[in-house]
């Protein structure tokens, strides 16, 4: 792959493609695209169109992704939500995070952005914040994380998020903490 080539995504948990909007705006290439919610999908091939679109459990088609540059997702956030019932990691719907640590490890893309609710952080004082954060280190990636506001990127809505960005540990230099030399 040159550097002028275009970089080639995958998108789980699609939604109503909010992750494809962004990198249809940068240019990159959407060659997979999933949504396990009939609505959702229907809004996503009526915007984004049906090629690369698979509507079903992710777990069923993870044979069928791809080798990709980015991968990105919002995984569901009801099992951390508010307004759910707050089961985090005991809720089946927590159970797609095996599924992107498994595309992690088998198609080790170059880059990983994912996204979920602002409450993670906190529910049962950041226990399955904890467990997700180590499932993703698990795949030999380094991360990070951050709570960004929609707002503050000029939206109209007050709506935070947690954004985590990763790659493949060894695609950087090691460091040390101060005191740890």
């Amino acid at each position: 792959m040159t550097l002028t080539s275009t970089l080639r995504c995958v998108e789980l948990f699609a939604g109503i493609g909010g992750f494809r909007i962004a990198s249809d705006a940068l240019g990159l290439e959407t060659i997979f695209a999933n949504d396990w919610d009939p609505y959702a999908s229907r809004i996503y091939r009526s915007a984004h169109g049906t090629l690369n679109f698979h509507e079903g459990d992710i777990h069923t088609l993870i044979d069928q992704i791809p080798e990709h540059d980015l991968l990105t997702g919002g995984f569901p956030c009801q099992p951390f939500s508010y307004a759910g019932h707050k089961r985090g990691v005991d809720d089946a719907r927590a159970d797609t995070m095996s599924a992107i640590c498994q595309v992690l490890s088998s198609r080790r893309p170059r880059a990983f952005a994912l996204e979920n609710v602002r409450s993670l952080l906190t529910l049962k004082h950041g226990a399955h914040f904890k467990i997700l954060l180590s499932r993703l280190a698990a795949t030999g990636y380094s991360l990070e994380w951050r709570v960004l506001n929609a707002m503050d990127a000029g939206l109209p809505q007050n709506r935070s998020r947690i954004l985590f960005i990763g790659a493949p540990s060894d695609a950087f230099p090691p460091y040390t903490l101060l005191g740890d030399e």
